[in-house]
């Protein structure tokens, strides 16, 4: 629990809070592509769906954030600080290339190889596809808005913000960084999962350590535009690890 001044605001309510603005954003997202004339049965383009999925995203961020404004006035504190540390820019940078020094081996080619071995190849992510073959117009410098900047924000507000705070109070540190990566990578897809739960288990850490959101938020914008740099730059990467 986290008390100011007689109010409280529950770990419950935290998950809760999560959970919810989660769903909110592919609910709202599907009901406008539906509106918009794509249903169920009907595929929407790759840039259509994840503009007004970064849409949506966006402004749930904003009323998120007006709402943390409002609490903040009334002493509550939802334990979702921004503060960073000074000059912590660079060592960030060179955190994530030395996890990077991992995972990419790991996540990157043998975990596909495995999978493959398996009978169970992953199927190319939409967003990466349309990166190979995108061209710099209006939409594409959406897409590039929602995955680089508005996507990563949202998702560590919701995952390290709320959910991980939640957890930290009912299980402890370590625990609810693993619990909410696994939940992170795991709601993503199952093919995905392992590799973004590692991830998220690095965003969650820096989470821990700055007690504050600006280092995961961004490590992970700086994530997600470092893998569309290198699709962008080095299509056959992506042929690569998907073999198509």
């Amino acid at each position: 629990r986290r008390r100011m001044r007689g109010r409280t605001v529950t770990p419950a309510a935290l998950a809760f809070g999560a959970i919810s603005t989660f769903s909110f954003v592919f609910l709202a997202t599907g009901a406008l592509l539906f509106a918009l004339g794509h249903g169920p049965d009907q595929e929407p383009p790759v840039e259509l769906g994840m503009v007004v999925q970064g849409g949506v995203t966006l402004f749930v961020l904003l009323v998120t954030v007006a709402l943390l404004r409002r609490l903040r006035a009334a002493d509550v504190d939802l334990g979702i600080p921004f503060r960073g540390r000074r000059g912590a820019g660079f060592h960030l940078v060179g955190a994530y290339a030395l996890v990077l020094c991992v995972w990419v081996p790991v996540f990157m080619f043998a975990y596909p190889a495995v999978r493959s071995a398996l009978g169970l190849p992953l199927e190319p992510q939409p967003h990466l596809a349309y990166f190979t073959h995108a061209h710099g117009d209006l939409w594409f410098w959406l897409v590039v808005a929602s995955v680089c900047v508005v996507g990563p924000t949202f998702e560590e507000v919701v995952f390290r913000g709320y959910l991980q705070t939640a957890m930290t109070a009912w299980i402890g540190p370590w625990p609810a960084i693993l619990t909410t990566a696994l939940l992170f990578g795991f709601l993503h897809g199952e093919q995905y999962g392992l590799p973004l739960a590692a991830m998220g288990t690095f965003f969650g850490y820096l989470r821990m350590r700055d007690e504050g959101m600006l280092a995961p938020i961004f490590v992970h914008c700086l994530h997600n535009s470092t893998t569309i740099a290198v699709t962008l730059q080095w299509p056959d990467v992506f042929t690569e690890v998907y073999g198509k």
